[in-house]
């Protein structure tokens, strides 16, 4: 009986993410806990909840993080994709982007465009600003923030926060399709082919 009540109130986002990755035919299982992938694109006030392995695709890990309610805010989750680039050898001139949606009525509105913005010399904001794909992605993912990183290794990572859930249990696992994922990797294979200015 004990054992029944944890597993209902276990933290199940990353078991949710693995089934609907797998669902739509990507390669994926969670990995191990303790793995140095999940020092990447965490945020100090938000608690480790573990890896899930890809296989075959320029994301190959997704850490996912969780800051818990408060009494003024309900929980946040943070989806964080992965992509491993040996280029980008040290921290200098980092790419650190994230989206800015427009919407057709401020707060409330439809979400009509797409724009990156930040600390960017590397011309990789304008490229996914003109990019049709990745603008659909952010409105179907929410706002993504990027950016390049050289430890524990080098590379990319792609941060999504989400704060709707349903009994504790983020939802966001749904807003992955075949689609969405097209559009992750392209926006990865955009990253993998930027000059080398790091």
């Amino acid at each position: 009986m004990v054992n029944k009540i944890k597993e209902t109130l276990r933290e199940k986002s990353r078991d949710n993410l693995t089934n609907t990755l797998i669902k739509i035919g990507i390669n994926a299982q969670m990995a191990e806990r303790g793995l140095e992938q999940e020092k990447i694109g965490d945020e100090w006030y938000t608690k480790k909840l573990g890896i899930i392995n890809v296989q075959d695709q320029p994301i190959k890990w997704i850490n996912i993080c969780k800051k818990p309610p408060s009494k003024d805010s309900p929980p946040n989750w943070k989806y964080i994709f992965i992509v491993p680039d040996e280029r980008l050898v040290s921290g200098k001139d980092k790419v650190k982007i994230k989206t800015i949606r427009k919407k057709s009525f401020p707060i409330f509105g439809k979400v009509i465009d797409t724009t990156w913005k930040g600390n960017d010399r590397s011309g990789l904001a304008h490229t996914l600003s003109n990019d049709i794909e990745i603008k659909s992605l952010a409105k179907s993912i929410g706002d993504i923030h990027l950016e390049s990183f050289s430890d524990p290794i080098p590379g990319w990572f792609l941060r999504v926060g989400h704060t709707q859930h349903l009994d504790g249990q983020s939802n966001w696992h749904n807003r992955i399709t075949m689609e969405t994922w097209e559009q992750l990797r392209k926006l990865s294979e955009h990253l993998l082919s930027t000059p080398r200015i790091l």
